[in-house]
């Protein structure tokens, strides 16, 4: 799988499926997956890792909390599940913008979506047994043992989008001798 279809994934269920709450487009998802292959399943969840990882930045952040997200680095991941859950343009504009996050309809919610952590873990499950119901084993014991391409690492981090001045000199302070700061 590639971060293309990734974002389709995501992105054509909200499109398809505008009214439905946040757990119905989660398992829309989950049936999606479905249709792939267990390796296209654990690069399903090793992107979203890698787009959670991505958005932990201080004024993200920070923006998350005013929406009322939890403010523990479990709560973090939670909020950036979320984030990706609502799609790739809400996602990058988020990153480019973090104000543009108080635009996305929370209809209700918290901007905390733990649930989404396990999308490919329940795709993953039922794909085992629809494959082999005797065969054992889950998406955690198959990550051990898979990575993600290289040419799909380096095509999510050149898209997204650079820290703002005030993320890079913060980054700066607590990594002194980080060089692979971007600039804007």
């Amino acid at each position: 799988m590639n971060k293309d279809q990734f974002w389709e994934s995501i992105d054509t269920v909200i499109v398809a499926y505008p009214d439905h709450d946040r757990e119905s487009h989660m398992n829309i998802i989950i049936e999606k997956l479905l249709n792939y292959s267990l390796d296209d399943i654990v690069d399903w969840q090793m992107m979203l890792e890698e787009y959670c990882n991505a958005a932990y930045r201080p004024e993200v952040w920070s923006a998350g909390q005013v929406l009322g997200a939890d403010y523990t680095g479990e709560g973090f991941i939670d909020f950036a599940c979320w984030l990706v859950s609502r799609g790739k343009e809400a996602y990058m504009d988020a990153l480019r913008d973090p104000a543009t996050m108080f635009a996305i309809p929370l209809n209700g919610e918290s901007p905390n979506f733990k649930q989404f952590r396990f999308t490919a873990y329940n795709a993953y499950d039922a794909k085992l047994f629809h494959t082999d119901p005797m065969m054992s084993g889950n998406l955690f014991k198959a990550m051990a043992d898979h990575t993600l391409a290289p040419q799909t690492v380096e095509a999510i981090r050149q898209e997204i989008p650079p820290c703002s001045v005030f993320a890079q000199s913060w980054q700066r302070r607590l990594n002194p001798g980080a060089s692979d700061v971007k600039e804007p």
